[in-house]
């Protein structure tokens, strides 16, 4: 279960590059290939969505003896850019999933044939980027009523309005901006 979940994002392992060696690419502008800054909603139509289950273990801050994976659904879109009428495709993050994975009455891991953790349950929050997203599609469609009817209906290539949003990052003191699924049409 956890497998099909993680995508193509297999590890969270990072290994080191030399930096000497990175030659033409590292030369290219760090604002470059920047997504357009839409002043006003536009429609747009969900290409492909990517779960990646991260490996590091957090705990839940009401239960510590909790402990889950943090999720994060990349959602690529493609819609047209009204400045330049150019089509465009935007992948952007929803954060705010959580995966528990079963454990046995001793606190120990479960595991399926593969290896893999097995899936216990779900959680998200309603105020996270995955949160309203899932809200959404629920006002959209009442027949989710699962997190597998969700992204069943993610797959199925919805068309939806999306706009852009502002955040402040508190660790660099920057604003940035990632085109956000407002509703579904």
């Amino acid at each position: 279960m956890v497998s099909e979940l993680k995508g193509t994002n297999q590890s969270n392992k990072n290994r080191s590059l030399d930096l000497s060696a990175l030659g033409d690419a590292a030369k290219q502008s760090i604002s470059a290939g920047e997504k357009p800054i839409l002043k006003e909603p536009v429609r747009g139509q969900i290409v492909n969505i990517d779960l990646q289950v991260q490996e590091v273990f957090r705990s839940n801050r009401d239960n510590p003896n909790q402990r889950f994976h943090p999720c994060l659904l990349k959602v690529k879109t493609k819609f047209v850019d009204p400045t330049t009428q150019e089509e465009v495709t935007s992948t952007d993050n929803y954060s705010g999933l959580r995966f528990y994975p079963r454990t046995d009455e001793t606190g120990q891991l479960l595991l399926d044939a593969n290896g893999d953790e097995v899936l216990d349950r779900f959680w998200s929050g309603d105020g996270s980027d995955f949160g309203k997203l899932l809200n959404s599609a629920q006002v959209f469609n009442e027949k989710i009523v699962t997190y597998n009817d969700f992204f069943q209906f993610l797959l199925s290539g919805p068309n939806c309005v999306i706009e852009t949003q502002f955040r402040n990052n508190p660790q660099t003191n920057k604003q940035t901006h990632k085109e956000f699924i407002s509703r579904f049409i």
